[in-house]
């Protein structure tokens, strides 16, 4: 284990532990349950993001991933244990990064925008699929709105309930990995995809390192909150409309 990851794990061992002491994560039984009946799909959340990355750079030439053996669905090969818990208590989260050479890309500078961007896309059609599956579940009982998303008409059984919450807790993580990967700031996606349009590739591979203090500092501060809600609302819109119109 590299150095940067031991204080990576220190860092958020710490956040945890502040928040628990501040009274941050209260949890009784039916969250619990309900956070177990979902870990499947925040799972899959993780590592079809991480896939997407890798076979997009495998379309545009670099193999990296592929002869790694990370162009695979197995979760074994892809999550982060630390990442996958911040994921649960915090709603952001991360799997271990799919190696790409970017340099082997072809063309190198759209091949970086499209390897960064297949992230966050592969979060927004998750959290589509499962806003369909949520309306398929309820079968008629929820009412679909554009401005309050679904509300419910009359109470619907356990079992029915329980797809339904797994549905909603699945569209709302997803939105939320597309929206924290989407900050303009190294080393999440928006600064990759950024950094392609204004060819400052770069640049912004140089700030990688210090980029992650930044974003936790940013995070400790409650300053990224605003541009996380922005984001998350925007996408979230796109998502209802499109589950609106494929169903």
């Amino acid at each position: 284990m590299g150095k940067l990851q031991k204080l990576i794990i220190l860092i958020v061992v710490l956040w945890i532990i502040s928040k628990l002491l501040s009274g941050g994560l209260v949890f009784n039984m039916a969250k619990m349950v309900a956070l177990l009946v979902a870990l499947p799909a925040y799972i899959m959340a993780v590592v079809l993001h991480e896939v997407a990355h890798g076979w997009v750079a495998y379309l545009f030439g670099d193999d990296t991933a592929y002869r790694a053996g990370r162009l695979t669905l197995n979760p074994l090969d892809h999550i982060d244990v630390l990442g996958l818990l911040s994921l649960i208590f915090f709603h952001f989260g991360w799997a271990k990064p799919v190696p790409v050479n970017f340099y082997r890309l072809k063309p190198r500078r759209w091949g970086i925008f499209w390897v960064a961007a297949a992230g966050p896309l592969a979060n927004i059609i998750q959290a589509i699929f499962w806003g369909v599956f949520m309306v398929l579940v309820a079968k008629g009982g929820v009412e679909y709105s554009i401005a309050y998303g679904f509300m419910f008409k009359y109470k619907m059984g356990l079992g029915r309930m329980i797809l339904f919450y797994l549905g909603m807790m699945a569209m709302q993580i997803n939105v939320m990995l597309a929206a924290f990967n989407l900050i303009p700031i190294p080393p999440l996606d928006g600064s990759r995809m950024l950094a392609a349009i204004f060819n400052w590739e770069e640049d912004v591979f140089e700030m990688d390192f210090a980029g992650f203090f930044i974003i936790i500092l940013l995070l400790s501060l409650g300053i990224l909150n605003p541009v996380i809600h922005i984001l998350y609302k925007l996408i979230f819109m796109v998502v209802l409309k499109l589950t609106a119109f494929f169903v």
